[in-house]
């Protein structure tokens, strides 16, 4: 089953579990909601949850809040300047510009990957995101009404519902603490991830991880997947750099002897005749897909420690991006009310305040899209 079957058959569920639930008072009174691609879950078993954790270092959250207020506005500040200067080295230089892209199961993520690492990830970063919005709204005094998971599609997030009513009316510091709470969190989770990941691992790449091979060329059925490559002939190979750098010298035809450290841990090596790619005749391949091999500290087989690896890297690399991305000045984002509500508070004038604030969301917006549409162009 190709993604695009995958996600038209999701698509056909969604429509299906809308058209038979939408209006179900059994699951409405138990806090469930159905809507066109979206389901809703309310609860109110987690408030004094939340409740307890306020209340436990009431001062260091306070102090917390306040540096998330300053956190926050760097955040937002950096997050355009990086938007606006990727755009710039799209133009400039392409090969220095970092891909910008949604999180598409199937389309922009493969499938298998988003179910092993980005599912788990996005609960941990969903959840604590949202359960820092509840832990300042009750330091702030202002109520939590319930706390929910949202499933959006096939992307899972989280929510607390605080009394907007108390809200609107709670002082400026007071709203910039709940608005920056969550990224504020995230950036912590980032930091756990990476202290993970130093504690763990080296700090470089000791070789290349063959994660699959291509039917149809010299590595398939002959190098194991999760073997590493640590040298071509006699040049010594640390990363995925040094390996093209050797594939870029080499022609169809030519024979490479391949040492690598193989599953169980066996030095081993292979002669290979290098195949031409069925795209340009000229261009040698291996046949195989590849990333650096991050060699961990504690004894462990290599298929697991890359396991754990891609893991914890992909989890700072997903929390750094929401801590981020998650401050832009654009609704639903929380950055949004948090740069809103400063100019709200500094300008009087109506006229003026909405036309600064329609004109700073265009601009997120446009350079938010154009930066992912250079990266599929």
């Amino acid at each position: 089953m190709n993604a695009f079957t995958w996600l038209y058959i999701l698509a056909m569920l969604w429509l299906l579990a809308f058209l038979l639930l939408r209006n179900n008072r059994k699951l409405m009174e138990k806090g469930i909601y159905i809507g066109p691609f979206y389901a809703i879950f309310k609860t109110t078993k987690l408030n004094d949850i939340i409740v307890d954790m306020s209340k436990r270092w009431p001062l260091l959250w306070r102090v917390l809040l306040d540096i998330g207020i300053a956190m926050g506005l760097g955040q937002l500040i950096f997050s355009i300047y990086w938007l606006g200067q990727n755009l710039i080295a799209f133009f400039i230089h392409p090969a220095r510009a970092s891909p910008v892209y949604p999180i598409i199961p199937g389309i922009t993520i493969d499938l298998r990957y988003f179910a092993k690492y980005i599912i788990p990830i996005l609960i941990i970063v969903a959840f604590t995101h949202e359960i820092a919005h509840g832990v300042a709204s009750i330091i702030g005094k202002v109520p939590i009404k319930s706390v929910g998971v949202m499933i959006v599609f096939c992307l899972i997030g989280a929510f607390v519902e605080p009394d907007e009513d108390i809200l609107r009316r709670s002082r400026v510091r007071t709203k910039l603490r709940i608005f920056a709470a969550g990224s504020l969190v995230n950036l912590f989770t980032a930091l756990i991830f990476l202290l993970l990941l130093s504690s763990f691992f080296q700090s470089t790449p000791s070789g290349v991880l063959i994660v699959s091979t291509v039917p149809g060329y010299p590595a398939h059925n002959v190098i194991p997947n999760y073997s590493v490559i640590v040298g071509l002939n006699n040049t010594r190979i640390f990363c995925v750099t040094d390996l093209v750098n050797f594939m870029h010298k080499a022609r169809p035809g030519e024979i490479v002897n391949v040492t690598y450290i193989d599953p169980k841990g066996c030095l081993k090596s292979s002669l290979l005749r290098l195949k031409a790619d069925i795209h340009n005749k000229n261009r040698a391949l291996l046949g195989i897909n590849i990333v650096n091999f991050v060699k961990p500290r504690l004894k462990m087989n290599i298929k697991y420690s890359f396991e754990v690896w891609n893991f914890l890297l992909t989890g700072h690399v997903i929390s750094l991006s929401v801590a981020v991305f998650n401050m832009l000045p654009i609704y639903p984002f929380d950055g949004a009310r948090f740069l809103f509500t400063i100019l709200d508070n500094v300008i009087s004038k109506k006229d003026l305040l909405k036309y600064l604030k329609a004109s700073i969301m265009s601009i997120s917006i446009a350079l938010l899209v154009l930066n992912i549409v250079f990266t599929f162009r």
